[in-house]
C-alpha cells in the first residue's frame, strides 16, 4: 500500500469576472486606464515582502476587485501583458530539464509565433489560469508545486493527445480544472491493485456516498487561500447542521475547535465565524476553560460588520446555545429550521464530521483521521486588540472514531449520520473517550496565520506527541505538509531541548529517569485537567502515559509545575492490589482529587498540596474502605463526598453536615477528622477537634448528637516521602553524634558531612557525586519523652538535577533540628522524612511523619530542617497537617 503522509497545497481561486462589452476607447482613455494600472503594479511592488515580486502569490497580483475594474479589452491585454513581462523576467532565469519546461518557458517570450507569447492568449478571460501561471512561474508560495504539478497534469494529457501544446493545455483550462490538478484527494493513495476497505458494518447508502464524494472533492468556492484547507469542511456550507442564518440572511458557522496552550495543554473553545463572503471569513473565539462566565452572561460578537449575542445556558449536564442579534435568531438552514446546537452535542458532531470526512494518513504505524480546522486568538493590547486567525490540522485515532461513529453489524448500527444523530445515542465503550467532551483529537498542528487577506503557511508545525511519547512534525516541502519525526521545541530562551534540570515542566510533558514518557495530553489527565478550578486550577497539572500498565503509576501530579514537584496519584489500598483493582479517577468541586480502587477511596486536597517529592500526593483529606466506612475526613466538602460513598441517604447526609457545621462554630471553627461507618450501622460518626491549645476534642454527630469531650484520638497529617534508598540499615540506633563521614548501606559508598546542628541532638547533611548529581543525605534524631536521641536512617533528601526531588537549598540556608516527641518512641512505626515547600521555592522544611502497617501517613512528628523561614513557623506548619 502506498499511504503518503501528506496535506497537498491548495492556492485560492477567484471567482470569474466576464468580460463586458464596451466601446472603444480613444487613446486619451487609453492613455489614462494604463496609467492606473501602472499605478497598480507599482503599488505591487511597494507590499511585495523584501521588495520582491516573485513572493507575491497569483491571488495577489490579480486582485479580484481590482480586476473588475478592467472594462476594456484593452485594460484586460495590458494588465495581463505587465505580469508576463514579471513572469519572464523569472522564467528566463530558469535552466530547463524537459521538453514541457521548455514549453513552459517559451509560453513569455516576445514572439507571438506558434510556441511564443502564449501565456497572454491562455490567461485571457481566465482568472484561474492567470493565478496558476503567475504562481507555477515565480516560484513564491506553493508556487514550485504548482508549477510541479502543473506539468505532470500536462504530461498525463499529452498521453492521450500528443499533438496536444502546453498553450492549448492552459486555454483549456477552467476554475474547476485547475481546482483537480491542485487538489486531489490528497491524503492517502491506495495501489490500485488493493481491493477497497470498507467500515465494519452496513455501508453508507448511495446518497451518502454521492454527498460525501462531492465533499471530498470540494468545490472551487469553498477552497481557501490556505495550505490543504478544504473550506466545505473547516467552515461547513449552508445546509449543514452548524451553519445558521438570521433573518437578514447573514452567514456564521458555529464549531469546537482545540487549540495549543503554552503548558502544552489542548484548550476547547467556541468558533464562530462570519461566512458570508467566503473568501475573507471573519471569526471570534471564546475558551470553554476561562472565557465560562462571560459566555454564560452573553458575549456581544461583531464579525466581518455583523453583530450578535453568543449565550451559554447551563441546561441540566449540558449547555444550549443562543445566537441572536437585531435580525433576529440564528437558525440552521435545515428543511426544519433549528437552533444551534448544545455544547455535548457540538463536541460530538465536530468529531462525526472529521470521521464522515474520511482523510487517513498513518502516524508512527497508527491510523489517523485528519482534518483542517480553524480558530481565532485575540492579540494585541487595548483598542488595538483583534482576532486573528489561524488553520491547524486534527488528528484523531481511527480505531477509537470507528468504535463510536461506524457501522457495526453485530448490533445493527448504521453508521453515524453527523447532520441528524443524537450524542445521546452514542456508545462509548470501550473507546477511550471519557464522556462525550472528551471527544476530542490526540494531535494538532497549526500550520496557518492568516495575516490580511492572505494565508502565511508556517514551515515546520509541530503535532505534538504520539500515544508511545514519539514527537512529530508536520513540515512543508514541495507544496505539501509531509509528517516527520520531530523533537521536543526548545526551552524558550535558551535554544536547547526541554526538561533541562532545574526548569519547570515543559509544556509536552517529562520524561522520568526509567524512560517513561508523560505527556499531557493523554485521555485520562487531560480530562483532569479540564475539571480543576480556583486556585486548583493555577497550581496542578497532570500527565500521563497511557502506555503505563499500572493504572497506579499512569498519572503524575505536577505541583506549580516544577520538575521537582511530581508524584503518582494515591490510590486507597494500591500497594496490596494489581493493577486492575484502580477503577476511577475524578476531580470533585474542582479542587478534590478522587480516586477509587475496588477496595475504597483516596480524597486528596488539591489547594493545598504544596509539598514536594515522588511518592505520595500531599493534602489527602479522606478515605473510604468499601463495607467499612471512612476515616481522616478533614473537610464539610470531603465529608459530603464520603457519605455518599458510604451509602448514607441524601436527608441523613444533610443532618450529619448540619451538625457538623454547628458543632465546629461552637469550637471556633477549629481543624476537624472525621471517621464514621457505613450507612445502616450502629457505630456512631465521630468529629475530632484540634484546639488552638492544642487539646483533642470528640463528639458524636451521628446517629445522636453528643456533648463534646476530651479525646484520646490523634491528629493525622499526610505528606510526600523522599527517597529511602541510602538507608543505613532498617531500624534506629542510639546516637553517637554526627561523624565526619558516613556509608551507605545499600552500596557501602561513603558521604561527606557538609552541615550538622551542634551536639548529639539534631540533624546532619551528608553529600555524594553519584551519576552526575550531587546528593545530599540527610541524618536526623528523635528523642522520646525522658529518654536519648536515636538516629534515624539516612534519607536522600535533595538532589542538584532536580529531576525528581528538591533542589538544594543555598549554601548555609539550612537549618536542622532534632525532634521531641511528648511521647514514647513509637517503635513500631516506620519513621519518613518529607519535604514541604513554599510556593515561590524560597522557603520550606523537612518533617517527619510516622507510619503504620496496612496505613499510608499516620501522622507528623516534627521538623528535621527547615530554611527561609522560622523554627517558629515551620513548626505550626506541621501542628497544622497533625490537626487537619
Amino acid at each position: 500500500m502506498s499511504a503518503p503522509r501528506c496535506l497537498r497545497a491548495v492556492m485560492a481561486l477567484s471567482l470569474l469576472f466576464p468580460g463586458v462589452p464596451a466601446r472603444a476607447e480613444t487613446p486619451d482613455e487609453s492613455r489614462a486606464n494604463r496609467a492606473a494600472i501602472d499605478a497598480y503594479w507599482e503599488g505591487l511592488k511597494a507590499k511585495a515582502p523584501e521588495g520582491k515580486m516573485e513572493l507575491l502569490t497569483g491571488a495577489q497580483v490579480f486582485d479580484p476587485a481590482f480586476v473588475a475594474t478592467l472594462k476594456t479589452d484593452d485594460q484586460r491585454y495590458y494588465h495581463d501583458f505587465k505580469a508576463r513581462v514579471w513572469m519572464k523576467s523569472t522564467v528566463d532565469k530558469r535552466d530547463v530539464s524537459s521538453d514541457a519546461e521548455r514549453e513552459l518557458k517559451n509560453l513569455f517570450a516576445d514572439s507571438r509565433g506558434k510556441d511564443g507569447n502564449g501565456a497572454n492568449q491562455a490567461m485571457k478571460g481566465n482568472p484561474a489560469v492567470r493565478e496558476l501561471l503567475w504562481n507555477a512561474a515565480q516560484g513564491g508560495p506553493g508556487g514550485e508545486a504548482q508549477r510541479k504539478r502543473l506539468l505532470e497534469a500536462y504530461a498525463e494529457a499529452k498521453k492521450a493527445n500528443a499533438e496536444l501544446t502546453l498553450k492549448d493545455f492552459l486555454k483549456g483550462l477552467d476554475a474547476d480544472k485547475v481546482l483537480a490538478i491542485l487538489a486531489p484527494d490528497k491524503v492517502k493513495e491506495k495501489d490500485p491493485a488493493e481491493p477497497e476497505k470498507t467500515a465494519p458494518g452496513k455501508a453508507p447508502d448511495a446518497s451518502r456516498k454521492a454527498a460525501e464524494k462531492e465533499r471530498k472533492s470540494g468545490a472551487p468556492g469553498d477552497v481557501l487561500a490556505s495550505v490543504g484547507f478544504d473550506g466545505a469542511q473547516a467552515y461547513g456550507v449552508p445546509g449543514d447542521r452548524h451553519v445558521y442564518q438570521d433573518g437578514a440572511g447573514n452567514t456564521v458557522s458555529l464549531s469546537i475547535s482545540s487549540r495549543r496552550m503554552p503548558d502544552g495543554t489542548l484548550e476547547d473553545v467556541v468558533h464562530v465565524v462570519n461566512i458570508n463572503n467566503r473568501a475573507a471569513p471573519h471569526g471570534a473565539t471564546f475558551s470553554l476553560r476561562s472565557d465560562i462566565d462571560k459566555l454564560q452572561a452573553g458575549v456581544p460578537v461583531t464579525i466581518g460588520g455583523v453583530s450578535f449575542s453568543l449565550k451559554l445556558t447551563a441546561n441540566g449536564d449540558d449547555h444550549a446555545i443562543s445566537m441572536e442579534g437585531g435580525s433576529g435568531p440564528f437558525l440552521n438552514l435545515k428543511a426544519e429550521r433549528e437552533p444551534p446546537m448544545t455544547v455535548s452535542q457540538l463536541y460530538a458532531y465536530r468529531a462525526a464530521r472529521v470521521f464522515s470526512y474520511g482523510r487517513v494518513v498513518e502516524i508512527g504505524g497508527r491510523e489517523y483521521y485528519v482534518a483542517p480546522e480553524t480558530y481565532s486568538q485575540l492579540e494585541g493590547q487595548g483598542e488595538a486588540a483583534k482576532f486573528v486567525g489561524y488553520g491547524q490540522f486534527s488528528y484523531w485515532p481511527k480505531d477509537q472514531l470507528d468504535k463510536v461513529f461506524a457501522a457495526d453489524p453485530k448490533t445493527g448500527r448504521d453508521e453515524v449520520d453527523p447532520q441528524t444523530f443524537d450524542f445521546k445515542t452514542l456508545d462509548l465503550a470501550g473507546s477511550g473517550f471519557m464522556g462525550v467532551r472528551g471527544i476530542r483529537p490526540g494531535m494538532v498542528a497549526t500550520v496557518i496565520r492568516r495575516e490580511g487577506a492572505q494565508d502565511v503557511a508556517a514551515p515546520r508545525a509541530s503535532l505534538g506527541q504520539d500515544q508511545n511519547g514519539q514527537w512529530w512534525d508536520a513540515v512543508l516541502k514541495d507544496g505539501q505538509y509531509v509528517i516527520e519525526k520531530g523533537q521536543p521545541p526548545p526551552q524558550p530562551g535558551t535554544g536547547g531541548p526541554t526538561g533541562t534540570p532545574g526548569q519547570q515542566v515543559p509544556p509536552e510533558g517529562l520524561s522520568l529517569a526509567d524512560g517513561r514518557k508523560y505527556v499531557p495530553n493523554g485521555p485520562l489527565a487531560e480530562r483532569l485537567n479540564s475539571l480543576l478550578a480556583g486556585a486548583a486550577k493555577s497550581r496542578i497539572r497532570f500527565l500521563e502515559n497511557p502506555n503505563e500498565a499500572k493504572r497506579d503509576q499512569r498519572v503524575l501530579l505536577v505541583v506549580d509545575n516544577r520538575i521537582d514537584s511530581i508524584g503518582f496519584l494515591p490510590y486507597f489500598g494500591a500497594e496490596a492490589q494489581p493493577p486492575s483493582s484502580v477503577t476511577g479517577e475524578d476531580i470533585r468541586e474542582g479542587r478534590f482529587l478522587e480516586t477509587q480502587t475496588n477496595k475504597g477511596k483516596e480524597w486528596v486536597d488539591l489547594e493545598v498540596a504544596t509539598a514536594r517529592g515522588v511518592v505520595e500526593a500531599v493534602g489527602k483529606v479522606g478515605s473510604f474502605a468499601e463495607g467499612k466506612g471512612f476515616t481522616n475526613v478533614q473537610n464539610p466538602a470531603v465529608l459530603r463526598l464520603a457519605l455518599a460513598a458510604a451509602n448514607y441517604s441524601a436527608a441523613d447526609a444533610q443532618t450529619i453536615i448540619d451538625r457538623l457545621t454547628a458543632a465546629r462554630a461552637k469550637q471556633g471553627g477549629a481543624p476537624i477528622v472525621v471517621e464514621g461507618p457505613m450507612g445502616g450501622k450502629t457505630e456512631p460518626i465521630k468529629v475530632y477537634f484540634t484546639l488552638p491549645s492544642g487539646e483533642k476534642v470528640e463528639q458524636t454527630i451521628w446517629p445522636t448528637l453528643s456533648e463534646p469531650g476530651k479525646s484520646a484520638a490523634p491528629g493525622v497529617g499526610s505528606g510526600y516521602t523522599l527517597d529511602p534508598a541510602g538507608a543505613n540499615g532498617g531500624g534506629t540506633s542510639i546516637s553517637v553524634g554526627f561523624p565526619d563521614e558516613r556509608e551507605l548501606a545499600k552500596d557501602r559508598q561513603k558521604v561527606g558531612r557538609v552541615g550538622a546542628s551542634p551536639g548529639e541532638h539534631g540533624a546532619a547533611l551528608y553529600t555524594v557525586k553519584k551519576d552526575g548529581a550531587d546528593l545530599y543525605y540527610l541524618a536526623y534524631t528523635v528523642k522520646s519523652a525522658g529518654g536519648k536521641p536515636r538516629q534515624m536512617p539516612l534519607v536522600l533528601a535533595f538532589d542538584s538535577s532536580t529531576k525528581q526531588r528538591v533542589a538544594l537549598p543555598p549554601a548555609g540556608a539550612v537549618t536542622y533540628s532534632g525532634i521531641d516527641l511528648a511521647g514514647p518512641m513509637p517503635d513500631e512505626s516506620e519513621l519518613l522524612a518529607g519535604p514541604f515547600i513554599s510556593t515561590d521555592g524560597k522557603s520550606g522544611y523537612i518533617g517527619l511523619f510516622s507510619k503504620t502497617a496496612g496505613k499510608r501517613f499516620e501522622r507528623c512528628l516534627g521538623v528535621a530542617a527547615y530554611w527561609g523561614t522560622e523554627f517558629r513557623t515551620a513548626k505550626q506548619a506541621v501542628d497544622h497537617a497533625n490537626s487537619q
